[in-house]
């Protein structure tokens, strides 16, 4: 199992590299419609005056699935260097469809709204590499078989429990999703030539665990920029120094205070030259190529308007 396509679950930093020379990779992902509401949060979090050490603007991954999203809003996203990914057209309930989807059906609502995103928002569907399924709501292997068949390079759908947090890892051995690597089941029991972006839990003291960042409601602006600070602090410290993703619903923002200390948060984060925020598919293009910090000013993939 070699790199840069496979890579076990818990096998440390990748390419061995000193937590020294690793940088603090960041993502945040957003979940479902872009609407008008939503792209003025990502406008203000994301403005082009924020920037990673080579002066190139920091972006998100959005997960967009079909009803209500501002198509329009979609290609400002893109066009500013942010990284679309699909989340199904319908978003349909029950969650126990998803669990129970046929592989038929999953390509529907997956390759459907990824169609659907290249259709409306003119983003080249090769650019269009990830998904993560509703609710969270694994569907075993025929939600991994899909992505496969049709060319995603990674799911992001995976709840992690795992102490320490862990790395993207590819889907070869799925007999080492152990450790609470894979806490909502159905599993993967195939193996599968994928990676798998898992969402590390999110704590908010012993009240609060979620692997999404808004599963928890902190009461003000200071024990919410409290909350993310310490799970960064968790990544950051830990014997690994895996990428931090804050994986979420903008819905979140609906709290003033909230979006308030995010948009702090981010402040502090740009002021730190060994913390890079760049979309998903760029974390796994570092992970398939760890690249030691001193040298990121000239990775490649970090380059100003590289999709």
């Amino acid at each position: 199992c070699r790199l840069p396509t496979c890579f076990m679950p818990n096998s440390g930093i990748p390419g061995g590299l000193a937590r020294s020379q690793t940088p603090m990779l960041v993502y945040f992902s957003f979940d479902d419609a872009v609407t008008p509401w939503t792209k003025s949060f990502f406008d203000q979090l994301f403005k082009k005056s924020r920037t990673n050490p080579n002066g190139c603007p920091i972006a998100a991954t959005h997960f967009n699935s079909h009803q209500n999203t501002v198509y329009k809003l979609v290609k400002e996203l893109y066009d500013a260097g942010h990284e679309i990914a699909s989340h199904s057209i319908s978003h349909r309930t029950p969650t126990t469809w998803w669990r129970d989807a046929s592989q038929a059906e999953y390509k529907e609502e997956i390759v459907g709204q990824k169609n659907n995103i290249h259709k409306y928002a003119d983003v080249p569907l090769n650019e269009i590499r990830g998904m993560r399924v509703p609710f969270l709501q694994l569907g075993k292997d025929n939600q991994f078989n899909m992505l496969e068949k049709n060319h995603f390079l990674y799911d992001a759908s995976m709840s992690s429990r795992s102490d320490p947090p862990s790395w993207p890892f590819t889907l070869q051995y799925p007999k080492k999703l152990v450790g609470g690597l894979c806490s909502v089941e159905p599993c993967p029991t195939e193996p599968h030539n994928l990676w798998e972006v898992p969402l590390n839990n999110f704590y908010m003291g012993s009240d609060c665990s979620s692997p999404m960042v808004d599963g928890c409601r902190p009461a003000t602006k200071e024990a919410a920029l409290k909350y993310i600070r310490r799970n960064f602090q968790s990544h950051y410290n830990s014997p690994n120094k895996p990428p931090f993703g804050l994986n979420m619903h903008a819905s979140w923002f609906a709290y003033p205070q909230n979006f308030q200390a995010m948009d702090d948060f981010i402040e502090e984060l740009i002021s730190n030259e060994d913390v890079w925020i760049v979309p998903i598919h760029k974390v796994l293009q570092w992970t398939q190529n760890p690249t030691p910090t001193s040298e990121l000013k000239d990775f490649e993939p970090f380059a100003c308007n590289k999709h």
